[in-house]
């Protein structure tokens, strides 16, 4: 079980250059895991965990979407919005750490 434990952990974090519908399907790959019942309880938490940090990460793409389109519609059309900008400015208030999320 110690050989499988790094290779999770990376899965937890989605890199930035991953798209959202590749965070989505990944997000559908753990909850086929999870529904196919055959995961022993520590792999289950492992994997729920997963899905909770891939949720989060979706959300947080969304939000920022969103808030791309608010700016693009208040009459900022005249210059692209700064997603870097938007990027850097998103807080951790808007994806709460798993443990926050459980609760």
């Amino acid at each position: 079980m110690s050989d499988r434990r790094p290779q999770e952990s990376t899965t937890l974090n989605a890199p930035e250059n991953t798209s959202f519908e590749e965070l989505v399907s990944r997000l559908e790959d753990v909850v086929r895991k999870l529904e196919s019942s055959d995961l022993p309880l520590e792999a289950a938490i492992a994997t729920y965990q997963q899905g909770v940090a891939l949720a989060q990460e979706g959300h947080a793409r969304l939000t920022l979407a969103e808030r791309t389109i608010e700016e693009l519609t208040r009459g900022n059309q005249t210059k692209p919005a700064d997603v870097d900008a938007l990027l850097a400015s998103r807080t951790d208030t808007e994806a709460p750490e798993p443990n926050e999320a459980e609760r």
